[in-house]
């Protein structure tokens, strides 16, 4: 089923299609589009908050264009939701994820498959939301911190067969963060990764939220979160609480007393199965062959490392907390077919506080891919961190300069001013490489060896520098996870 809108004789139909072919993946009965004239305001109301695969999305003002705004264009598939842009906080008293009025809460909550986005078959790896006000770990009341047994679990039911006013119940729940204890002291941007993903079966989705006591609870209720006013449509809470002893569980029961589609709290879920590329630059131009480059062999081997600074990295949607899930480069010209094999190909990255102008050293360095031999046996696109799939353990940026290392052992055979990837021009506010290199050239004693990110790379430029297409799934805008 296509996710792509035609190119030519655009119907309205198709538009809906394709949008329902990725979102939801099952044929539905929908009153969109309607047989009389379509507004802009059903345009948005229907497709708001979705991307295309180009990064751009249906405008949120203004005149709306089939031919400028949808044709020939594919739906992204959900990296993250951002349904909600509101920083309203719960109450102290809220039936919220990590309120204190009471010793233990459990909170479940309904979300339209329509509002959050999510396809059928997606992995949901972890979710995102706000602490508007930390829960301070004693009081003059006692201790509140940390949250023990803290466990969140999460179920699909089909889309339209039932309301999100039902209670979500006590079964077919899948726990994705086993019972164990969470801290809420700081606040910021919380990330939970689960330890079990959890696997999207399509229709609306349910989550709970359930803890067993913590010592004492506090008046007023500590612990608030950024929340939204839900409605029939979009959310639904249900939740329970005591100041009993014991432990809350997915399995345990809520109340309708307590279902509400006030004070529901944002909470984006982050699935890795369908991520983002964005290339650093929109460049085409080529290293030089003398030099230096990374599949280059004018030189015996290279130890080229290189700073993408933080604005640079925003720019195309990299912000603190993005999972970099698979880094890759543009071959545009390959070295001599003897020496197409590099040994020891190694890639290290790392996060750093300082300038894009500094030398980023031989310490504090990620390998994610490890000394191997590859052998580059075509021109374009090859995928070099973890290749063959998405990694499952992806490298968390976390703001400021981000760094690169590339190394590898001598080459076989001469030496021969060969092999090219694509570049672009930096600056002291974007990018800068250094360098070092090894060669032989009328020196048959010159050593051999590997180099490592614990080399040190003593020249600099920023010229040509190594341009990266990255793999990620997005947050929604620049955070800090505490």
């Amino acid at each position: 089923m296509t996710t792509i809108i035609p190119n030519t004789n655009v119907k309205f139909s198709d538009i809906w299609q394709t949008y329902d072919n990725a979102f939801r993946n099952n044929q539905i009965s929908s009153t969109w589009p309607p047989s009389t004239n379509i507004s802009a305001s059903s345009f948005r109301t229907n497709f708001q908050n979705v991307e295309f695969t180009s990064g751009e999305s249906v405008p949120s003002s203004g005149t709306i264009s089939i031919a400028n705004h949808f044709r020939n264009r594919t739906w992204q598939e959900t990296a993250i939701t951002n349904y909600s842009n509101s920083t309203s906080p719960s109450s102290s008293m809220s039936h919220g994820i990590i309120n204190t009025y009471y010793k233990r809460r459990l909170i479940k909550i309904n979300f339209s498959q329509d509002f959050i986005k999510i396809k059928k078959g997606a992995v949901i790896t972890g979710i995102l939301f706000y602490i508007s006000e930390a829960v301070p770990e004693t009081t003059s009341r006692g201790t509140h911190q940390p949250f023990p047994d803290y466990e969140v679990a999460m179920k699909s039911f089909p889309y339209g067969l039932s309301s999100l006013s039902s209670n979500p119940g006590t079964s077919g729940w899948t726990v994705v963060r086993t019972a164990s204890d969470f801290s809420a002291t700081t606040t910021g941007y919380k990330l939970i990764n689960f330890n079990n993903p959890f696997t999207h079966g399509g229709g609306d989705l349910s989550i709970s939220f359930a803890w067993g006591a913590i010592p004492d609870w506090s008046d007023p209720g500590k612990g608030r979160t950024y929340i939204f006013s839900g409605s029939s449509s979009t959310a639904w809470k249900f939740s329970n609480q005591t100041d009993d002893s014991g432990k809350y569980t997915s399995s345990s029961e809520t109340y309708d007393s307590y279902d509400t589609t006030a004070d529901i709290p944002v909470i984006d879920f982050i699935t890795d199965s369908h991520p983002i590329e964005r290339p650093i630059s929109s460049s085409t131009s080529s290293s030089s062959a003398y030099g230096p480059g990374l599949v280059n062999t004018y030189y015996e081997r290279y130890i080229i490392k290189f700073n993408y600074s933080e604005s640079l990295l925003n720019s195309i949607g990299i912000v603190n907390g993005s999972k970099i899930l698979q880094i890759s480069f543009y071959i545009t010209q390959l070295p001599n077919s003897s020496q197409r094999t590099f040994p020891s190909y190694q890639i290290a990255m790392k996060n750093t506080s300082n300038s894009v102008n500094n030398n980023p050293g031989t310490s504090g360095w990620t390998v994610v891919r490890s000394a191997s031999n590859i052998t580059f046996s075509s021109t374009g696109e090859v995928n070099l961190f973890n290749p063959e799939k998405d990694i499952t353990d992806p490298f968390i940026y976390n703001g400021g300069t981000l760094s690169f290392s590339f190394g590898w052992s001598n080459i076989a055979g001469l030496v021969a001013s060969k092999g090219k990837n694509r570049v672009f021009t930096g600056s002291s506010t974007t990018a800068k490489m250094f360098y070092s290199f090894v060669t032989t050239f009328g020196n048959w004693g010159a050593p051999w060896g590997t180099y490592t990110f614990a080399d040190s790379a003593n020249s600099n430029t920023y010229s040509n520098i190594p341009l990266l297409t990255f793999k990620i799934n997005r947050l929604p805008s620049p955070i800090s996870i505490v």
